[in-house]
């Protein structure tokens, strides 16, 4: 049996028979150590700890623990009291641990300007790692992130090798850091550093590197991040989560779909990711296993906008007008700051032949938001077919300052000229659009712009193929018949 095992054996009978030993201060110290960190038990702890300051009441290291007890039971002024005694007898190899517990309980109280004098004492004395992780925390929450992720770089490069698969918490917390200075590129080469280099099985680097891959936009190489991260750790809800969210984005709905169910295996069913899996079905065209699920997670939470708005629109889609205006009122009682929700309704009024009520819905969207260059689109289609072009052309250059790559705005402005009266200057703005976007490239944004101006078009201004001079003007745009 070894040292301690004999130790705390001997101990725990004294404890049963209530019998008073003489220990050593060492003795002490290992018998503190063992109930206090080894094998918790609050009650021996107490037992060996009025011993221990009636025997030695000047022992620094003993009225260290004493202290730290009072700091764990949240009883902060008592603790410091404790460590701060004029009473005890300090010897050098205690200073740093003194400080840094001093450094402990004034983070504790918030105060951490305090806290980082105390921490940064802590270091002088010796090189502590979480004095360093406690430094990076206070610094963060000061709002100071470049210091933060600093010390936290620190902490990481003191853990010792064989204990790299437990820095886990510190490659999350530098990645809050990374996010509040919005510096993902910085993240992503530091992660890749850690996923090609020390931590290749790192479940955390891995989807660390995923997250802020999707920061820059770069689906491939997130979803790529992301597998590995799930071959490590395979109980990774938030990893299918984000998974779940690229395949949404880049539009593998069914994918997108699966992958939610994966989280609401891990997870269970909540509203948020059952809402997420019913737009994925939603876009997906199955409408009646949308429905399913946007009632799924309006029974998680009745006030659910989204779920309210979704459902409207699975039924706005399959022509129930009146259940999908049931539907975004009550998203619209809910949430009355969303332009989505008006600018369905507006379409639903203007369905009823309610075009009061539509322009009234149709241009509070546009307010809300007049980024939005769709709800931008619908307003101004909405005001041509109204005969109102004029109104038209104040929301679409506010849309175009934000948006200045949008084609599909530039167009409607050339459009809008022409049903104000003004076609020349429309004939010259439509074919200045053409010759400004490369509508030939094969990029996406190329070919969806194209295709729904023609689109557009063909629904909306069809009385525009029978002007002749329009006509020449869309003609290979459009591969008219020039006939």
């Amino acid at each position: 049996m070894s040292y301690v095992k004999k130790l705390i054996s001997y101990f725990n009978k004294c404890y049963e028979s209530k019998t008073y030993h003489e220990w050593t201060e060492n003795e002490f110290l290992v018998i503190l150590d063992y109930f206090f960190y080894t094998s918790y038990d609050e009650n021996k702890f107490r037992y060996a700890m009025f011993q221990a300051v009636e025997t030695y009441p000047r022992d620094c290291a003993i009225m260290i623990y004493l202290a730290k007890y009072y700091y764990l039971k949240k009883n902060y002024k008592k603790s410091m009291r404790i460590i701060s005694s004029k009473n005890i007898d300090i010897v050098p190899e205690y200073e740093g641990p003194i400080c840094a517990l001093k450094g402990d309980i004034y983070r504790a109280m918030h105060q951490y300007d305090t806290a980082i004098k105390w921490y940064r004492k802590a270091m002088k004395f010796e090189e502590s790692r979480m004095s360093a992780y406690h430094l990076a925390h206070c610094y963060y929450c000061l709002g100071d992130y470049d210091k933060a992720l600093d010390y936290y770089k620190t902490f990481y490069r003191m853990i010792p090798e064989e204990k790299l698969s437990e820095a886990d918490d510190v490659i999350y917390d530098m990645n809050k850091c990374w996010e509040k200075l919005g510096n993902s590129q910085d993240a992503v080469n530091f992660y890749q550093s850690l996923v090609y280099g020390s931590q290749p099985f790192s479940a955390a680097a891995w989807f660390s590197l995923a997250v802020n891959y999707l920061v820059l936009n770069n689906y491939k190489e997130a979803e790529r991040a992301l597998k590995y991260s799930i071959a490590i750790n395979p109980d990774s809800s938030s990893a299918f989560f984000n998974l779940g969210n690229i395949y949404s984005q880049t539009g593998q709905y069914d994918l997108s779909a699966k992958m939610y169910d994966e989280v609401i295996r891990l997870e269970g069913e909540d509203s948020l990711t059952v809402l997420y899996k019913g737009e994925s079905l939603y876009y997906a065209g199955k409408l009646n296993d949308a429905i399913k699920c946007f009632r799924k997670s309006l029974f998680l939470n009745s006030g659910s906008a989204e779920a309210n708005y979704w459902l409207a629109q699975c039924y706005y889609v399959m022509y129930d007008n009146k259940k999908s205006m049931q539907y975004v009122e009550k998203a619209i009682r809910i949430d009355s700051s969303n332009p989505d929700y008006y600018n369905l309704r507006g379409n639903l009024r203007m369905l009823a032949e309610d075009n009061v009520g539509a322009k009234i819905d149709l241009g509070k969207s546009v307010s809300l938001q007049p980024s939005n260059a769709d709800n931008v689109i619908d307003y101004v289609h909405f005001l041509i077919s109204t005969g109102e072009p004029k109104e038209s052309i104040e929301p679409l250059y506010d849309a175009i300052q934000i948006n200045p790559n949008d084609a599909r705005l530039h167009f409607l402005v050339g459009i809008s000229e022409y049903y104000r009266g003004a076609k020349q200057e429309a004939y010259v703005s439509i074919a200045n659009t053409i010759s400004t976007f490369n509508f030939d490239s094969n990029t996406a944004d190329a070919i969806n712009a194209k295709k729904n101006i023609i689109q557009d078009i063909r629904d909306y201004y069809p009385d525009l193929l029978e002007d002749s001079n329009m006509r020449e003007v869309l003609s290979d745009f459009m591969n008219l018949n020039k006939s």
